[in-house]
């Protein structure tokens, strides 16, 4: 079935904004990383992406704050159902309100 004239243009558009990063996990690492998506409920992509961001933020202000102290709000914020988006954004405030 042949794509609309439109909706290749929207595709396309779409697409000049986007990055293309690839990886190559060995299959054991591979199989893991889609098992944790699976669980989380998230895409693959979705899974790996906010895993980047949650790497990224901790690097980018984790040194600023005690680390004892971010394991305990992380573990508090789990137990209190927060999920980790939520989590993410939490840090993510933490660290603006550090700079």
């Amino acid at each position: 079935m042949a794509v609309s004239e439109a909706k290749r243009k929207n595709n396309d558009k779409y697409n000049a904004k986007c990055d293309y990063i690839s990886i190559r996990p060995l299959k054991p690492i591979g199989e893991k990383i889609r098992e944790a998506a699976k669980k989380s409920g998230k895409s693959l992509q979705g899974y790996i992406l906010d895993a980047i961001d949650r790497q990224i933020t901790e690097e980018e202000c984790g040194a600023e704050i005690p680390p004892e102290l971010v394991s305990n709000a992380i573990e508090w914020l789990r137990e209190h159902n927060h999920n980790d988006a939520e989590i993410v954004d939490f840090m993510r405030k933490i660290c603006k309100k550090e700079q």
